[in-house]
């Protein structure tokens, strides 16, 4: 945690977490229901968000 905050590290990682349970919740979805595709989406794209972001923080030198 060279020069991050931990409230970072923890924002990170309740996104992670939250994404990672919208996804299943998406999937059980009928098909056509309208909560399917906001969870879903979620779920990938928050998921993808996060490794993207700590990625580029580690790379960066600041995680």
């Amino acid at each position: 945690m060279a020069g991050l905050h931990v409230w970072w590290i923890h924002m990170l990682a309740a996104v992670l977490l939250l994404a990672r349970i919208a996804h299943p919740i998406g999937m059980a979805a009928s098909e056509g229901s309208p909560l399917q595709k906001p969870f879903r989406g979620f779920g990938v794209l928050g998921t993808w968000g996060v490794i993207l972001g700590s990625s580029l923080l580690v790379l960066a030198g600041l995680l």
